[in-house]
């Protein structure tokens, strides 16, 4: 719910619309993940498994968070957002000044949260969060990451070559014929795979509106990513 009540949403918007109600989301997260740090600081030592993760879908969206957990309250540098690694001019090479509003980690350097001491939430896109290395505490083979919040939506593989390729390519090899000739089943794959193509370009850019084995492989993807999470708080931490 938004700040008077009303659902957040998200999905479908863009441009201003969609960084103000991703503010919005931000706002509202604060209050929960305030609290959530207080659990933590009382269950584990300082500087172990005393950090958030707040796994998102974009860089843009992880500023954007940001803004609105600032916005809410969160103290400066309590906050380290992930950006773009070539974002080299913008970035403030993880110096936690006061004046400052939150730390900036490139997104291909996560691991080097673990030795901000002051930065207790993470916010980072998704797929970088779930490859990166582990973000252990200083001087201990235990992660940093006590807790794992998920700011995410289902992709529309529309938008993605690289997704739209892996699921033609995985409805080509369906009902793949053995025995047959190999000219005739290339010819059958390539048939299959260009009907999949323009029924998946011919849906409507909505999860809800994808053919339904679209779908499935979405979700079992999301699930994997969510595995790949936890392992950055395996050792006793937890998603949420």
């Amino acid at each position: 719910p938004g700040l008077q009540g009303e659902l957040i949403r998200i999905s479908g918007l863009s441009g201003k619309q969609r960084r103000e109600a991703t503010r919005q989301l931000g706002m509202k997260l604060w209050s929960e993940l305030s609290r959530e740090l207080e659990v933590l600081a009382d269950e584990n030592m300082p500087g172990v498994q005393d950090a958030i993760l707040l796994a998102t879908t974009s860089y843009q969206s992880c500023r954007d968070l940001a803004e609105g957990m600032r916005a809410a309250g969160a103290p400066p540098g309590l906050i380290a957002v992930a950006v773009r690694p070539d974002a080299d001019a913008e970035a403030t090479d993880g110096q936690d000044s006061d004046d400052r509003p939150w730390i900036e980690i490139a997104g291909d350097q996560l691991e080097d949260f673990g030795a901000r001491a002051h930065a207790r939430i993470l916010i980072a896109p998704l797929k970088r969060a779930e490859r990166s290395l582990n973000i252990l505490s200083p001087g201990q083979r235990r992660s940093r990451i006590g807790s794992i919040w998920l700011a995410v939506r289902p992709m529309s593989i529309v938008d993605d070559p690289d997704e739209l390729l892996a699921h033609v390519g995985a409805r080509a090899l369906d009902d793949r014929r053995v025995h047959a000739h190999p000219w005739t089943e290339l010819d059958r794959s390539k048939k299959a795979a260009g009907t999949y193509f323009d029924e998946l370009l011919s849906s409507r850019r909505y999860f809800s509106a994808l053919p339904h084995r679209a779908k499935k492989a979405i979700a079992a993807e999301l699930i994997a990513s969510i595995i790949q999470l936890v392992g950055r708080a395996r050792r006793g931490g937890r998603a949420g």
